[in-house]
Formats: structure tokens, sequence, C-alpha cells
């Protein structure tokens, strides 16, 4: 009997659905061997290197990750970047360190310039489709199969929000392209000039460090580092927020949520250890010079260390230069007691990643109470650099305390 139409066109799919059956269960089968891929899916890697797996909650997705290596989500690397940022940042990190890490792995993950970045290639999975990454195998090794975890470190709570909280940020060059945002100058003072892209990778003071255990100097962001930046609890503790480390070890960049021009950081480091960095190396927390406690009236020398993070120069003379000078606030921090500070002059004309050592004037208060001390860079006539998308001040809790012999009258505020 023959078979009808019909039939043939029902057998025909039914035979295609068991084949995709088939095909699907193969794909995601785990393979548990040094090279995770099968040899049909060699294609799409880089021939006879050391293969990565990195998936994300339970790697069983092997279609994805055929065509974007590590199972990316394919816009966000929500599935890549935690697991990263786990395996590569020290223990210790918190909040600010780990929104430094997430931007870093962000921009890495869509670098392809020059030899620098994690894109290999795009593919798609079916000739005309749509194409997607394919990962460079030695950009990060992992193997976090579900069966075969061992040796690697579990993605937390505060991995995914630092990825979540740091999705639209980004390291770019002055050309608009992704920056080549290593990270891994754990060790070494400077961090070092690099071939790639000598231009943002450039030498630029790293004090956090006090002795190079690796070594040798590296290019890129230091991952233990970021937690020294981040660091609190200690006499005269000045953390770092995570644009001023990207800024510090990626030089000439634009970065999302900072104005390219007015943009610095503070360089003074505690003098005692403050952790045990991944290969022993000492490191030592920001500091902050100011007194602790001053008298109503007095004018006090402070010692300062600064940077030029930013794109421009900044002008020692002229009409428009930019000084140092702080803010007086009351205890909530967010009240203004007295805006315009005294001004201490940077004796030099300061381009991009150039520091100076300052001995700063502040002026204490005339009324006695409970304050925040906030650093600040002023480019004279043009503006302060806390009101350009709100860049970080080095504040300082300080109690005043009355002066010997000294009269007090209210206070009017000032501020502009």
């Amino acid at each position: 009997m023959k078979a009808t139409p019909r039939i043939i066109r029902l057998s025909f799919i039914i035979a295609i659905l068991l084949a995709g059956i088939g095909i699907q269960r193969s794909i995601q089968t785990p393979v548990h061997a040094s090279d995770p891929h099968s040899p049909n899916e060699h294609p799409f890697y880089q021939g006879g290197s050391e293969w990565v797996y990195v998936c994300g909650t339970d790697c069983t997705n092997r279609a994805l990750d055929v065509l974007v290596g590590y199972d990316f989500d394919t816009t966000d690397h929500t599935a890549y970047a935690p697991q990263v940022l786990a395996n590569e940042w020290h223990w210790l990190s918190q909040a600010q360190a780990l929104w430094a890490g997430a931007v870093a792995i962000h921009t890495f993950a869509w670098r392809d310039i020059g030899g620098c970045g994690a894109i290999q290639d795009w593919h798609a999975l079916y000739p005309g489709g749509p194409e997607y990454r394919v990962e460079n195998s030695w950009s990060q090794r992992y193997w976090l199969d579900p069966y075969e975890q061992t040796g690697q470190n579990a993605i937390s709570s505060a991995h995914r929000d630092a990825v979540d909280d740091t999705l639209l940020v980004r390291v770019l060059r002055s050309d608009w392209d992704y920056a080549c945002a290593k990270y891994f100058a754990n060790c070494g003072n400077p961090t070092a000039n690099s071939s790639l892209e000598p231009a943002t990778l450039i030498s630029i003071p790293d004090p956090v460090d006090s002795n190079n255990a690796i070594g040798t100097h590296q290019p890129g962001m230091s991952q233990n580092a970021t937690h020294a930046w981040e660091l609190t609890g200690y006499p005269g503790a000045a953390p770092w927020d995570y644009r001023q480390m990207l800024t510090h070890y990626y030089a000439h960049i634009r970065l999302s949520g900072a104005d390219p021009d007015y943009r610095w950081v503070w360089l003074d480091v505690t003098p005692d250890i403050r952790f045990h960095g991944t290969y022993s190396e000492d490191y030592y927390g920001p500091l902050a010079h100011t007194p602790t406690t001053m008298l109503t009236g007095i004018v006090y020398d402070v010692q300062m260390h600064v940077q030029n993070t930013g794109n421009a120069t900044w002008n020692h003379g002229g009409s428009n230069p930019v000084r140092l000078s702080y803010h007086w606030y009351d205890s909530s921090g967010q009240n203004v007691v007295t805006w315009d500070g005294l001004r201490t002059d940077l004796g030099q004309d300061m381009g991009p990643t150039d520091d100076v050592s300052l001995n700063a004037k502040v002026l204490a208060p005339l009324q006695p109470g409970a304050y925040v001390l906030k650093w600040d860079m002023v480019k004279e006539g043009a503006t302060w650099f806390s009101q350009q998308q709100s860049w970080p001040t080095q504040s300082v809790a300080v109690p005043v305390v009355a002066a010997p012999g000294r009269a007090y009258l209210p206070l009017a505020n000032k501020g502009y």
C-alpha cells in the first residue's frame, strides 16, 4: 500500500523532531576531560589549544556554549562575569573592588583589538543565522561543570550584585572603542607599560603594594589592590570608589558615569600593612593625613599626594588654574557649612597620570562642633570636580573644639 503525501510529511516531521532531540541531548551531555568540547565543536574554538569552559548555574545549555564559549547570555555577560570575578578577585573584596572588577571584566569581554580582549571570533549556529561571540580560550581558564568544580571559587550574591550594578558601565578608549582592560597587575610600583595598548596601559604610581613578590611588573588593574583602595576601619581611612580605581589603573580612558577631564585620586597610604595579597604581597590602605581633631580658627598643614586621573592637563597658572581646596559640612556630611576653602597651588602643570605631593592648608571652622571635611579639586572660574557627575571627595570626620580665649558667633552658610 502506497504512503499518502500526508503520511510522508508527518513521518518527515517526526524524523526531524527525533533527530533534534538526539542532537540536543548530545550537545547537553557533560564531557569531563581537559577538553570539555566534542570534536565537532572544535571549529568554533582555537585548534589545538587548552580549552576553557565557563558556564552559568548548571552548564546544561551546551548549544549556547558552542556559540559563545562561556555560556554567556549574548549581551550582558551575566553568566561569565561572576565566574571571573569569583575566581580572580581577592576573597576579602567588598562592593567597590568588585564593581571595579565587574566593569573591567565586562569591557575585556567585548574587546577584540590588537591581541587584547576575550573575543576570538564570531560564528553563526547555522548558515545565514545570527552571529554570536566565540571567546578566546586563553583569556580565563575555569572548569566549572556542576559535577567538577574542584579548586574553583563559589559565586556569591556579592559577585552577582556587582555584575548587575555595573552592567551599563564600560572602560572606553578616547576613540570610544573598548579599552584593553586587563587585570593582573598584582605586584609592582608603578604599573608597567604594555605594547598591547601603550596609550591606556601606561606606567602610573601604585603605592598600595610595598613589595614585588612575583618579580615582574604587569600591565592592567591590580585585583588585590582594588580591595586595598576600598579599605576602611582604621584611623585616617580614606577609601576610593570604583571609578577612582579604574581611572587610576587605565589611563586616558572614558568611563561611563565620570567626566573625562575632572578626575583625581589621593595616593597617600597607611604605614602599616592592611592585608596580604594572593602572592604574599603586602598591601596598605588609602590614608587621609587630616588631623583627627582641630581647634577652632586654626590653619593646619596637611600632607596630600594627588594624582590627575583625568584626560586634561591641570594648569598651574593662567586664568583658570586647578588647585586643591575643600568644603566643610555638618556631621551628617549633607549640609554645607563653608563651601569655599583655602586654596593650595599645585606648583606645576600636571598632565594625565601625573602626581604631586602637596602641603595643603585648611582653616578649621570658627564654631566648635562635629564636622565633615571634604577635600576637593577646583578649576578656578569653571567648576569643582565634585560637581562633575559627583566625582568623589576625600571626606574626613573632624571634631572641632574651642581654642582657648576665643569668642564664637553663629556662622552663615556659604555656597554656590
